[in-house]
């Protein structure tokens, strides 16, 4: 039986999905090799979300049209980096919705999955404040 501990969970830093993301990619497991590309895209979504949020770019917003809106404000102000964000989620739509065979897109790999989104992260936190 689940304790009331399991109900409540504190905050998590977007660094502790791609820490997992890590660990999961170095698995022989189908379902951890794709659960590694699904934490890395979470951990570069969700930090550049709240970058995003933090320095005035994007105001808060739910939904599944967050997603869309974070990864077109980042394109905005980083072209490549937002591009590399819209391919990531590209990559974890195919592995987390397709159950049969997939193949990542664009020649990607899970470790440039990884690469990638630790340069999303980076990108995301070394942006200015927004002065508008």
């Amino acid at each position: 039986m689940l304790s009331r501990a399991d109900s409540n969970f504190r905050p998590l830093s977007p660094d502790a999905y791609l820490t997992l993301a890590v660990e999961l990619s170095q698995s022989p497991s189908e379902a951890s090799r794709r659960s590694a590309v699904d934490r890395a895209y979470y951990a570069a979504f969700l930090a550049t979300r709240n970058e995003l949020h933090r320095k005035g770019y994007l105001t808060a917003g739910r939904g599944p049209q967050i997603h869309t809106q974070v990864i077109s404000a980042f394109t905005n102000l980083n072209k490549n980096a937002g591009s590399q964000l819209r391919n990531l989620r590209l990559a974890r739509n195919r592995l987390t919705y397709q159950t049969g065979r997939a193949t990542l897109p664009y020649g990607m790999t899970t470790e440039t999955i990884l690469n990638s989104a630790r340069t999303i992260i980076q990108a995301a936190r070394t942006l200015p404040p927004n002065r508008a």
